[in-house]
C-alpha cells in the first residue's frame, strides 16, 4: 500500500475564501502500489469519495473593522459584508462502478461476491480442553459425562443462553465459594 504520509494529493474542494477547507478530511480508499514499487500516486481516483458538497470547518472568517466601517456604524449606516460563495467540489463524484478499474487503485464499494454459507464444523474428536483431566472428571462428576457435548452443541446452534450457564455452572464446581458465617 502507498504509505499517506508521501503522497501529494489535489485539492478536493474549490475554494473562495483562505478559511475553507481545500481537502476532505474523511476516509479515503487505500491505494496499492502493486508490482512497481514506484507506481505514482492517483489523485483524481484518491478524490472520488461520496463526501459532503460544502467542506468541514470554517466557511469565511470574520475580516478586522476598518476606520471607515466604524464611522458607518456611528452614523447607522454599516452594512455587513456579504457571505462569500460556497467551496465546490474539484471534481465531480462517480460511483465506483463508473471508475475505470486498474491495477493500482482499490474500487470502493465495488460489487465483491459475497462468501457462500459456511457449514459449521463439529467438534468431534477433540484432542484439547481448557480443562485438565482432574478439572474433567470434577465437572462430569457434578454437571454429567455429557457436560462438553452440550457446551459444543450449544455453541454450534448459537444457543448463548446455554453457554453462559454452563460456563457459570462450571466456574461455580470449579470455584466454590466459602462459606459465609
Amino acid at each position: 500500500m502507498i504509505n499517506p504520509g508521501w503522497i501529494q494529493p489535489t485539492p478536493f474542494y474549490n475554494t473562495t475564501n483562505p478559511a475553507q477547507s481545500r481537502f476532505f478530511w474523511g476516509a479515503h480508499g487505500p491505494q496499492f502500489a502493486g508490482p512497481n514499487p514506484a507506481q505514482p500516486f492517483n489523485a483524481q481516483a484518491y478524490n472520488q469519495v461520496a463526501a459532503p458538497v460544502t467542506p468541514w470547518g470554517l466557511q469565511q472568517v470574520a475580516a478586522p473593522l476598518t476606520k471607515a466601517d466604524y464611522d458607518a456604524i456611528i452614523a447607522g449606516t454599516y452594512r455587513a459584508p456579504q457571505p462569500v460563495a460556497p467551496a465546490t467540489r474539484a471534481e465531480a463524484y462517480r460511483a465506483p462502478t463508473q471508475v475505470a478499474p486498474s491495477y493500482g487503485q482499490v474500487q470502493v464499494g465495488a460489487n465483491i461476491p459475497a462468501p457462500g454459507p459456511v457449514a459449521p464444523t463439529t467438534t468431534t474428536g477433540r484432542t484439547s480442553s481448557l480443562y485438565t483431566p482432574d478439572q474433567q472428571a470434577t465437572i462430569a462428576q457434578a454437571l454429567g459425562a455429557d457436560w462438553q457435548r452440550r457446551l459444543d452443541n450449544a455453541a454450534l446452534n448459537g444457543d448463548y443462553a446455554t453457554i453462559v450457564a454452563l460456563q457459570n455452572q462450571i466456574a461455580a464446581v470449579l470455584n466454590p465459594s466459602p462459606p459465609i458465617f
